[in-house]
């Protein structure tokens, strides 16, 4: 009798502890999307508007799904949190010109596998989390003019594999380092005007096979390396 009961005992304790862990999971799986409510201000209302709806309780995940484009110019923004653009997978568009964003947090666009085009012109960027954008396949355009950006680590644009617009003008940047480029294939068009470079590594464009526009206008050369751009064999338009 003892036995029995004891099994059921260890039974009982089995089926609970699974209970426990998936639900447990459910609840993982769940908080994935932030809700709307619980988003930075500004990325709430714009939400809001985007989805059609009267009240951040109102958004679904379905009308989040949906959303393509957010339009978050010079909204005062000044800091943004992990999860406010979560749940946005048809998201092709994201705008936040002209804001006073100095950093972003790790992973803040890592479910944004639709985007297209990503403009954080104007800001205060000095740097950026390493692979921020791993997971911005589908990415077009980076736009990253008027920044206060003085170098770029290497690995920087790791994940942008289809990448064909990047611009950085108007920065403070005065090195890129050797491989900075590597891993661009499409890469058709790099802005980097009115920076502060004065040298760069020979080999910098070699694997911009695709390169079709470079613009170096307004930096401070006195001389480049003879042969930094003989593997530029697309290369029609050179500022």
């Amino acid at each position: 009798m003892n036995t029995y009961f004891e099994n059921k005992k260890g039974y009982l304790f089995i089926f609970l502890s699974l209970l426990m862990i998936l639900g447990g999971q459910a609840t993982s799986v769940s908080d994935v999307v932030t809700a709307v409510s619980e988003r930075t201000s500004q990325v709430r209302d714009v939400i809001v508007s985007a989805a059609g709806v009267n009240a951040a309780t109102d958004v679904t995940d379905t009308d989040l799904a949906e959303i393509n484009s957010l339009d978050l110019r010079i909204e005062g923004i000044t800091q943004l949190k992990s999860g406010d653009f979560s749940g946005l997978t048809g998201l092709t568009n994201l705008n936040l010109y002209g804001n006073q964003l100095s950093s972003l947090p790790e992973g803040v666009f890592d479910n944004l596998s639709s985007l297209s085009e990503l403009n954080l012109s104007k800001n205060e960027f000095a740097s950026l989390p390493s692979n921020l954008f791993r997971n911005l396949k589908g990415l077009d355009v980076l736009d990253l003019n008027y920044n206060e950006f003085t170098t770029l680590p290497l690995g920087f644009f790791n994940g942008l594999s289809i990448v064909i617009k990047i611009k950085l003008n108007g920065n403070n940047i005065s090195s890129l380092p050797l491989g900075i480029n590597d891993n661009l294939p499409t890469l058709e068009e790099l802005q980097l005007a009115g920076n502060s470079l004065s040298s760069l590594p020979v080999d910098i464009f070699d694997e911009l096979s695709s390169l079709l526009t470079l613009n170096l206008i307004g930096n401070k050369f006195t001389e480049l390396p003879s042969g930094i751009f003989d593997a530029l064999s697309s290369l029609g338009d050179f500022i």
